[in-house]
């Protein structure tokens, strides 16, 4: 039978580690954006996502935004095919680029506005509703320059 010292050390230590103050989630993605205008070069979408922190939160939904334009495209849309037509060539020639356009903020230079409709934090994570506009003309031709995708008519 184990010593009492042992069961005490045992139910100390799974308390102190359990106590911890939460990391950040690993980005994943999930689809659920929606259009809600385009005007001129600018594309307005709105996503929900969740995180351990509130900022990660808002970070992952605008990641969850550019990855759509970037690979999916957005139906009903002036964008309804992707940025990117091959997702694995691109990543296969420009792996470096896309992880710092996408998961490192690059994006955010294209990012006109980003507001947060909806907030609740429930079972410590954070969740968001934003809506986010983005340049899309800017993305493009930062795409073009960096030769992820081909210029427009060559």
């Amino acid at each position: 039978m184990p010593s009492f010292k042992i069961i005490i050390t045992a139910c100390l230590a799974v308390a102190i580690f359990s106590c911890k103050t939460p990391s950040t989630l690993p980005h994943t993605k999930h689809g659920g954006i929606k259009f809600i205008k385009n005007e001129g070069s600018a594309i307005t979408l709105t996503t929900q996502h969740y995180n351990s922190q509130l900022n990660d939160a808002i970070a992952s939904a605008e990641i969850n935004l550019i990855e759509n334009l970037l690979y999916t495209g957005v139906p009903n849309s002036n964008h309804e095919k992707p940025l990117i037509r091959d997702k694995g060539y691109a990543l296969d020639c420009c792996a470096l680029v896309l992880d710092e356009f996408i998961y490192k903020g690059g994006y955010k230079e294209y990012l006109m506005e980003s507001n947060v409709l909806n907030k609740s934090f429930s079972n410590s994570l954070h969740w968001v509703e934003i809506e986010a506009t983005f340049n899309m003309d800017g993305i493009r031709l930062f795409l073009e320059n960096k030769n992820v995708i081909r210029k427009f008519g060559l």
